[in-house]
């Protein structure tokens, strides 16, 4: 039997790719639609789930990484913990889900 196999999956990857997904739609709305409050006040909700899976990421890479180490070769970096700082989200989320997915294969 394999440590893969004997670990149950992770999901703890999935509020990670929820930032992606937030910050995709973000952008997607913002080069659509035009900046008043009709449009945007309807967006205040995905802004504001977005916020808070950022500032909750820390905990989501902590026991995601654990899950990782064990079941890979791969020790993901301390510096995912930055991803909370919204101008470094931007790089550190997504390439998080990239490498995750080089080592284990989900996403």
């Amino acid at each position: 039997m394999t440590e893969q196999a004997s670990q149950p999956p992770s999901r703890w990857w999935l509020p990670i790719a929820g930032i992606v997904a937030v910050m995709v739609a973000q952008a997607a709305t913002t080069v659509l639609l035009p900046p008043d409050p009709v449009t945007t006040l309807p967006l205040l909700p995905l802004a504001a789930a977005g916020f808070v899976l950022t500032i909750c990421s820390p905990v989501c890479v902590h026991l995601d990484r654990r899950y990782v180490t064990a079941v890979s070769d791969w020790v993901p970096s301390g510096w995912y913990y930055w991803m909370a700082l919204p101008p470094l989200t931007l790089v550190l989320a997504p390439l998080y889900l990239l490498r995750r997915h080089q080592h284990v294969g989900v996403p």
